[in-house]
This record gives structure tokens, sequence and C-alpha cells, in this order.
């Protein structure tokens, strides 16, 4: 996954796909309490939630790679 980068059109779908799973989720009352509680417990700050949204936007091939080569490490056991 560190390499090569995704590519522009699997990370669009993968972007779209969490930004509506996020819309849908909001359709459901206990989505609220349990935004609270995660937000308490995981000690994130107040608007993560509120601004999910815009910070998916920004997620970029690059980062994905970042990311991909800063945890993912299979030859570890």
């Amino acid at each position: 996954m560190a390499a090569p980068k995704v590519k522009a059109d699997e990370l669009d779908l993968a972007k779209s796909f969490m930004a509506g799973s996020f819309g849908r989720s909001l359709e459901d009352p206990s989505t609220l309490a349990r935004f609270a509680l995660n937000t308490y417990l995981n000690d994130l700050k107040p608007d993560h939630y509120s601004t999910y949204l815009q910070r998916l936007d920004t997620v970029s091939a690059d980062g994905v790679q970042a990311a991909a080569t800063r945890y993912l490490h299979p030859t570890t056991p």
C-alpha cells in the first residue's frame, strides 16, 4: 500500500464512500450520542465531527502514502 501511490480515481471513490457513510450515519438518532462519547473517550477536538468532511476532502495520494509508510510495516512480526 505504500508503493505505488493510490490512484486518483480510487482515492476519490474511497473519499466519496466515507463522506456518504458519514452523512447516512447522521440519520440515526444514537449517532450524536456516540459522537459525544467518542469525543470524550478519545480526547478529540470539540469540532472533530463538524469538520470531518472538510478534513476528508484534504486527503491526498501523498498523504495516504505517507501514512502507509509510517504505520504499515508488513515485514514486522
